[in-house]
């Protein structure tokens, strides 16, 4: 069955096709009374049809006309500037996905299917490509945002190390980790909601061999306090923090009502706390990334700057390489829909300890 939202199943009823064949939203027959609902596991090609609902094939200007509180637009307009619109009509369209092969699985990508360039593994599939398990007793395909999978990458796992994945629900980060690491090393993953957690450890067992997973751990502590419990204890450690998560906000008829420009502030002290957290837990030469799905300023570069600001002495932001995708900021690189094809958003900042 497919995941919507990360929380609630759904069977499915059919799939449904606007004229440009991408699907943008649905909505009750009443209006936006609820919330718009999209799949963000499948292509952004496919949405799944029930039977009271519509489909929208211009959702982008019925949101910013009905719901978009004029707080946040005036919040990431003063971020975004001329840009602001087209990133919002951007963020209003579906989510792009990606199915990205388990190394754990022994099946290679098909010939067949669109490979996404510089991207290990990682596919946009045929509109009737489902992931399947295999003989191995392991899924083949995870399917995930193109642009959640650079952080990883960019966090440099090799066998042997020992790895922090701090905040890992959903779990298509830790996978890639946990393929990194093969049988060697140890990978800790950590996800202080109950149910988030156990989500976490059902896709950790679908994609990985139960030799392989007897190396993983599998906890549910706040990470803010990881560091008092185990410092220095870590040579990679990944930190995909709790954000704003503003697409994900912009679809959610409920939330949008109660976003706040507080909230991002919020976040952002929450977000620090886990940074020194992962910096007490870090080894010494080892690496921290720090990554977002947020548009926020404050919860990016500025979270960032604070930190070096406090503890600029024991650690260094590594910036001298350049990625494929994304655009440079002052202290890390993001992903935005307006500009890479409908990825992200994702900010990510690579942190090496002194």
């Amino acid at each position: 069955m497919p995941l919507f939202h990360d929380e609630m199943l759904f069977p499915r009823q059919g799939l449904c096709l606007n004229d440009q064949g991408k699907a943008d939203a649905y909505r009750s027959d009443n209006g936006f009374h609820s919330s718009i609902i999209f799949n963000p596991c499948l292509d952004s090609r496919i949405f799944i049809a029930f039977p009271t609902l519509l489909l929208l094939n211009n959702i982008g200007k019925e949101i910013n006309e009905r719901m978009i509180p004029d707080a946040f637009q005036t919040f990431y307009h003063a971020q975004y500037g001329i840009r602001w619109e087209g990133l919002l009509h951007a963020l209003m369209q579906a989510p792009v996905r990606c199915l990205r092969l388990n190394g754990f699985s022994g099946c290679e990508v098909s010939g067949e299917e669109e490979q996404l360039p510089e991207m290990p593994h990682c596919i946009y599939p045929s509109n009737d490509f489902e992931p399947s398990l295999q003989p191995s007793g392991v899924m083949d395909y995870y399917r995930m945002d193109p642009a959640s999978v650079i952080p990883a990458l960019a966090l440099d796992v090799k066998e042997g190390d020992r790895v922090l994945d701090m905040c890992s629900a959903p779990g298509g980060k830790a996978l890639i980790l946990a393929e990194a690491l093969g049988d060697n090393g140890h990978l800790t993953t950590n996800e202080w909601s109950r149910a988030r957690k156990e989500k976490l450890r059902s896709v950790l067992k679908a994609y990985i061999p139960k030799t392989t997973f007897s190396n993983i751990r599998v906890t549910g502590h706040d990470a803010s306090k990881w560091g008092l419990f185990e410092p220095d204890q870590y040579n990679r450690i990944l930190l995909d923090a709790p954000c704003s998560s503003e697409r994900h906000v912009l679809h959610q008829t409920a939330e949008l009502k109660k976003w706040k420009p507080s909230r991002s502030k919020q976040l952002a002290h929450r977000q620090y706390a886990l940074l020194c957290s992962a910096l007490m837990s870090c080894k010494p030469g080892g690496r921290i990334v720090y990554s977002t799905c947020s548009l926020s300023m404050l919860e990016n570069d500025e979270t960032i700057r604070r930190l070096i600001k406090k503890k600029g002495d024991r650690f260094q932001c590594h910036t001298e390489f350049s990625p494929v995708y994304g655009e440079a900021t002052e202290f890390g690189w993001q992903i935005l829909p307006d500009s890479q094809s409908g990825w992200g958003p994702m900010y990510w900042s690579v942190l090496e300890h002194a």
